[in-house]
């Protein structure tokens, strides 16, 4: 088994530490002798570290007593994890039984920014998958799951994304004119769903849908993948409409809306 290598950033490492430590004080918090004593770090460290900590909410210090307690911000992290762990659930309820028995690899996707990363991964019950896992990122544009994140992404923000310098080819099927990629959009939002015929991997097919939030906002996009020789073409259009149907139940379960979005 390959060994994966081990990525450290001590600062942030640090940071985690007090934080955890201070969850196992007691409800008055540490003084910040203790946090120090407590974590092993030189007091010099401890004190910026706190510092950066106070200036984003993460931890709060009472001038009067001279303790350390958690701050507010991680109540609104501590939701919004929740939030999303529940989304999860009720993804999973629905894309397992989808993509097992359909054969293929399931996988939701979330964005950050100009990229979107793998959050969670459902294999396929036999045992040829298509590799890519959770945590993995992708530029925005990559693949249908990307072209579904643009698909419902504002003119502006399309018109950013999609270039001649931005749209690489990995593959002789791959879109690279920004004018055809933009056709696929609208495509995609008349339909509500996404494939991609071997585009950035030879051989592998994927479809993709997107999941709205309560607001009718894009919240997550599913996907389900795999390799051409059981994915053949004949079972793209099948495919597609059937993960989005899925789709637009999670919709539904997460945010009791029954309309589907999409545009003419």
């Amino acid at each position: 088994m390959e060994k994966k290598e081990k990525y450290s950033a001590p600062s942030v490492e640090t940071a985690a530490r007090i934080l955890l430590f201070l969850k196992e004080a007691n409800e008055v918090g540490a003084t910040f002798s203790q946090i120090c004593r407590g974590v092993g770090i030189p007091k010099s460290t401890g004190f910026n570290i706190l510092k950066t900590l106070q200036e984003v909410n993460f931890v709060e210090f009472d001038p009067e007593t001279r303790y350390y307690s958690l701050g507010w911000a991680l109540v609104e992290l501590g939701g919004s994890a929740a939030n999303r762990l529940g989304h999860l659930t009720v993804v999973r309820s629905y894309l397992k039984p989808f993509v097992r028995e359909a054969g293929l690899t399931g996988y939701v996707m979330q964005r950050l920014k100009d990229r979107y990363v793998i959050v969670e991964r459902i294999d396929a019950p036999s045992g040829v998958r298509v590799s890519a896992s959770v945590g993995e990122s992708h530029p925005i544009w990559f693949g249908a799951q990307g072209r579904v994140f643009l698909a419902f992404a504002s003119e502006e923000e399309i018109n950013q994304s999609v270039t001649p310098a931005s749209l690489k080819s990995y593959t002789p099927n791959a879109i690279t004119d920004p004018d055809a990629y933009k056709n696929e959009l609208a495509r995609i939002r008349k339909n509500g769903w996404a494939y991609s015929d071997e585009e950035y991997v030879p051989g592998v097919r994927a479809v993709a849908a997107p999941v709205f939030d309560s607001q009718g906002e894009l919240l997550l996009v599913i996907s389900a993948m795999g390799f051409t020789s059981f994915f053949t073409a004949d079972r793209v259009d099948e495919l597609g409409f059937r993960i989005k149907e899925i789709a637009d139940k999670i919709s539904e379960a997460i945010s009791g809306r029954r309309e589907s979005r999409v545009f003419a």
